[in-house]
Parts: structure tokens; sequence; C-alpha cells
């Protein structure tokens, strides 16, 4: 009997100690399953903030000829400026190869391509210095160049200006462009420049007067406000300095374009996932055509123009406080080259 009552004392032990293992592996079980979760949580809020920052980024390229494909309607498209030459003929000959179908003129004097080197701001100098020569009036000035990339801080070469290369392609070309043809646009009975890239969706960059050119605090979010933020100003001030041009800064909204392919491969991929949802270049480029001969945009003025090519009121708050400090600036910065 005594021997029974301590079979039965270890067997109650040893049922204790397996329910006491298995307690232990449940809290474990648990405990990895919540790190799971939480760890899936994490990378999923990453990855949507990085698709936030991307489409903050976002912007319309020059594509090929879908983006031009109504110009020679209006007769008025003279010049081609970008960084492939073979891209810029392809466009031209396709041009050409339209207006002759449509019985326009088509012997290359209406469209031509110039390369340019858009990080180089004494490149984008000698561009608006051969065009102010001729002294011929400028009806449009549409500017898209642009870059997507992860990279930190990184300034140009010397000689082509050692300003950040995306705030050069996004902001600083393009004032230096906007302020040195509008004499020319001006000259024009309905001169109109169109700067493509964030109006109406970005945020306000706060650090204008500390960090002006972001050399001292650069992060990929500062430099996409800055950016917008800096072209809306720069429309504003440049609308008020020559009369009847109107100036505008446009939003594409989402395109599936080839975007994004100077970023590591898992961003890549993402971004051509995401494309699948973006509308196509066909539909952006009608859009954005549409600031350049509608006449809600005729007389005069700075406009923020969204995905749909229509007029909005949407500036930052801190668009009229920051508007001479940042435009000084921009104006010290042009005045280098």
């Amino acid at each position: 009997m005594a021997m029974a009552m301590a079979m039965e004392v270890m067997l109650m032990m040893l049922v204790m100690m397996m329910m006491k293992v298995m307690m232990v592996m449940v809290k474990m079980m648990m405990t990895v399953t919540m790190l799971m979760v939480e760890m899936a949580m994490t990378v999923m809020m990453v990855m949507v903030k990085m698709a936030n920052m991307m489409l903050m980024m976002m912007i319309v390229e020059v594509a090929g000829p879908e983006a031009c494909s109504h110009i020679y309607q209006y007769e008025f498209f003279d010049r081609l400026v970008g960084r492939s030459q073979e891209r810029g003929a392809a466009i031209v000959e396709e041009l050409q190869k339209t207006a002759s179908q449509q019985g326009a003129a088509s012997d290359g004097s209406v469209y031509t391509f110039r390369a340019l080197d858009a990080f180089s701001m004494p490149a984008c100098r000698a561009l608006a210095d051969d065009l102010l020569r001729s002294e011929a009036p400028l009806d449009y000035l549409v500017l898209t160049q642009g870059m997507a990339t992860l990279q930190g801080y990184t300034p140009t070469a010397p000689e082509k200006g050692g300003l950040d290369e995306k705030l050069t392609l996004h902001y600083y070309s393009r004032a230096l462009l906007m302020d040195s043809l509008a004499p020319l646009l001006q000259k024009s009975s309905d001169g109109r420049c169109l700067s493509v890239l964030s109006g109406g969706i970005h945020s306000a960059y706060a650090g204008y007067v500390e960090d002006p050119d972001l050399s001292k605090s650069y992060s990929l979010t500062k430099a996409a406000n800055l950016a917008g933020f800096y072209n809306d100003i720069a429309v504003d001030a440049l609308s008020s300095a020559y009369p009847g041009v109107s100036f505008m800064h446009a939003a594409p909204g989402f395109v599936a374009t080839s975007w994004g392919t100077e970023m590591p491969p898992f961003v890549k991929a993402l971004v051509r996932l995401l494309q699948n949802l973006g509308r196509s270049k066909e539909d952006a480029a009608e859009y954005m055509f549409r600031s350049l001969y509608h006449d809600d945009f005729k007389g005069g003025g700075f406009y923020i123009v969204n995905q749909y090519g229509e007029s909005t009121e949407t500036l930052t708050s801190l668009h009229k406080e920051a508007k001479d400090a940042v435009w000084s600036h921009s104006k010290e910065i042009l005045a280098k080259f």
C-alpha cells in the first residue's frame, strides 16, 4: 500500500512537472508569436512610410511622344531639352511623323532637341543665355527634370555648382531657367511656365532660415518638402515680377513610368507593384497639358495645379511667412551662375 501511494505521488509530481513545462512552452510560443506580429507590423509601417515618401517624390517624366502628342495641333512647340540624346531624337522623329500625317510642316525645322545636363547649373545658364540671344518670344516653358533615389546629401561637382543633386534637379535648375527665361515668356501674348513636381501635396519646409539648402540637416522627407515648398514660392515670386505670365506648379499624381530606376532592387520592386495602381503616362500628359492651353490659367498669376490639371488653392501654412526669405536665398544662389 505504501508502494502504491508513493507511485501515486510520483505520478502527480510528474503530471505537475509536465503541466509546468507545457505552460512554459505556451508562454514561449505566445512571446514568439507576439514578436513576429510586432515585427510584421513594423515592416508594414516602414513599407507604408516608404510608399508615402515615394508618392511625395513622384514626378512625371518626359516619357516619350505621349507627353507631346497634342503639341502639333497648337503649332507652338519648338524645342525639347533633356539628358538623353537617344530618347530626344526618338521623340522628335515621332513628332515629325505625327505632324506629317496631320499635314503639318515636317522638314525638321519645327521640332529640335538639345541635350542638357540639368545637374549642372552653368549648363542651364548656357541654355538660357542661348535662348535669350535669340530674343524670340517664348510661349511655354515646361520643366520636369528629376530623380528618385534614397541617397543622402550628395553635392554635385564644384564645376557644376556644388549643390545637392536632387535639389539641383527638383528646384535650383528650374528656378534658374524660370527666372532667366521669364522675359521671353513676357514677350508672348500668353506666356505660361509649368513646373511639374509636387504642387499641393507637399508639406512646408520649416528650416528655410537655419538650413536653406539642406547642407546641414538633410533627409529624404525634408528634401521632398523643400523642393515642393520652394517651387510654390518661386512661381509666386516670378508671377509678381512678370505680370501677364502664368506660372504654375503641378503634381502629376501617381504615374506608371520608369520612375525609380536608381532605387535599390527591393524598393524598385515595391514601386513597380504600386505602379499597377497608377495612371498611364498618356493620361498624366493629357491632364498636365491642360494647364498650357485652358483659359483657367490665362492672364498671368501663379497657380497650384492638381493631378487633373485643375487649379487649387493648396498652399502650406508657412508660404507667406517664408516667401521673402526663400526667394532671397534662391536669387543669391542663382546669382553665382
